[in-house]
């Protein structure tokens, strides 16, 4: 999870949704232990979040 209360992380790396009601992409990452990007999935709508099995599959990845 983050709080990103300025929006920093999240213009930084362009998931600002600048939409009424809006405030960024449903946005799923997971890193590995060495902070390595092992799974990404930006979505551009509500509907097209990441499913709990890649998310799982990304993180039993070794």
């Amino acid at each position: 999870m983050l709080v990103d209360p300025d929006y920093t992380f999240t213009n930084a790396y362009g998931l600002r949704w600048d939409a009424k009601n809006e405030t960024a992409y449903p946005s799923t990452f997971v890193l590995d232990t060495n902070r390595k990007v092992t799974f990404a999935k930006v979505s551009t709508t509500h509907g097209d979040r990441a499913k709990a099995d890649d998310v799982l599959k990304a993180m039993a990845a070794k």
